[in-house]
């Protein structure tokens, strides 16, 4: 992903509200990193973030933050 890309991403990410702290860690590929920011940011009713097996903190959001999120990560990896 191009910086330019990145810093698009951050700010739909703020603009919609989302807070996202977390290191994508060295995944192999873009669709890779997508999966896991949609693993963290998946899954909850948005009251309280969630710990995976490994411990992590997971950011709960609502479905229709996360569609749009899925949206956002589709059209960047389209460019």
């Amino acid at each position: 992903m191009t910086d330019s890309a990145k810093f698009r991403f951050i700010l739909h990410l703020i603009s919609s509200g989302v807070e996202l702290a977390i290191s994508v860690r060295g995944q192999d590929t873009f669709e890779q990193a997508c999966d896991y920011l949609e693993e963290l940011l998946g899954g909850g009713d948005g009251s309280a973030p969630s710990r995976s097996k490994s411990g992590e903190q997971h950011f709960l959001v609502d479905d229709s933050q996360l569609d749009a999120f899925r949206k956002f990560l589709r059209k960047l990896n389209a460019e």
